[in-house]
């Protein structure tokens, strides 16, 4: 395993040790959280701190040669966490980057929060009222405005993807998954039906339905308007109310035709 990557400050020869020792399974001293075929993570503890640890399986020459040119999955986590974090968004800290012949390894700080996914599902470790899911969809709809408002877009704004750390005082939206970090092309287009990454907002508000929709428990239609409502009052600013709703109602009803375009949302692997 070659480390290609440390974050600032960190001791290369302690990640070089750390990472080599990652083989293509997860060994017992480790927690499993995710497995599917090589691909895996794990939480575990380095330097006395909690970690959580990302393996993936290459598959083939040319993914090989994309990874040690730097365009592994892994690799553009690492910088779409870079991104997120210079933006003053919040996201777990990667440590380090390692590469070998058969696969490539990412190891982060980890966050702590509940999986917003599990919050929808009703599979939460403390209680939680219905104005604490209000707040949570508030704060989501508040970070699409601010990252769309700065230019960027995450096209992986799946509940899976997104922990919620303090969901019942002041919920704050951590995204865990950062390898659809992306450039948006423009800030208008909002209101066309496909869009593209113009029509960044509305996907990503998009995405918040499908996943709890094809695991069976999709949140209610409410809360997307609350999130809905929160992101238009973050992003238009400068217009009157009467625009603001006007703008909201045709939004929400290029979501009804996104949700309706989408298919079968049932995930491949159930997520929790």
């Amino acid at each position: 395993m070659k480390l290609i990557r440390i974050a600032s400050g960190e001791s290369r020869d302690e990640w070089a040790k750390f990472t080599g020792a990652i083989g293509p399974g997860p060994t017992p001293e480790l927690m499993l959280a995710k497995q599917e075929a090589g691909d895996w993570v794990a939480l575990g503890t380095a330097g006395g701190a909690r970690v959580v640890i990302k393996h993936r399986r290459l598959h083939g020459l040319f993914d090989v040669a994309r990874t040690w040119f730097g365009l592994g999955r892994l690799a553009r986590q690492w910088r779409g966490a870079a991104t997120l974090t210079r933006l003053g968004l919040v996201t777990p800290r990667p440590l380090a980057l390692g590469v070998s012949r058969t696969a490539e390894v990412l190891v982060m700080e980890h966050a702590g929060g509940e999986s917003l996914l599990k919050l929808m599902a009703g599979q939460t470790t403390r209680p939680h009222a219905v104005r604490d899911e209000h707040r949570i969809a508030e704060r989501l709809g508040e970070a699409i405005a601010r990252l769309t408002a700065l230019g960027w877009f995450n096209r992986d704004f799946k509940p899976s993807n997104i922990l919620i750390a303090d969901p019942i005082e002041d919920p704050v939206v951590v995204q865990i998954d950062t390898v659809g970090i992306r450039r948006t092309q423009s800030r208008t287009g909002l209101y066309r039906p496909r869009g593209g990454r113009r029509g960044a907002p509305r996907r990503m508000l998009a995405s918040l339905y499908m996943e709890p929709l094809g695991c069976g428990f999709p949140p209610r239609r409410a809360l997307l308007m609350r999130g809905l409502t929160a992101y238009t009052n973050s992003a238009l600013v400068g217009i009157t109310p009467d625009l603001i709703r006007a703008a909201r109602h045709s939004i929400w009803r290029l979501l009804d035709e996104e949700i309706a375009r989408h298919g079968d949302p049932t995930p491949r692997t159930p997520p929790i």
